[in-house]
């Protein structure tokens, strides 16, 4: 089961537009590297703490 798409498809539609093309390589890792999407979830929620190397701008 994975996280409500919806989630990651209203934060893309409101802000891909605006992002630099640095905040864009960060949010392309984010959504590539993690091997669970409910990390991603837990993060964002923050149900779980985002681990250093994700706790960017993208996350905030």
């Amino acid at each position: 089961s994975h996280p409500d798409p919806s989630l990651s498809s209203l934060f893309a539609k409101e802000n891909l537009a605006h992002m630099s093309e640095e905040q864009l390589n960060r949010y392309d890792r984010l959504i590539n590297e993690p091997s669970n999407d409910w990390d991603i979830y837990y993060w964002a929620t923050e149900a779980k703490p985002t681990p250093a190397e994700f706790d960017t701008d993208v996350m905030a």
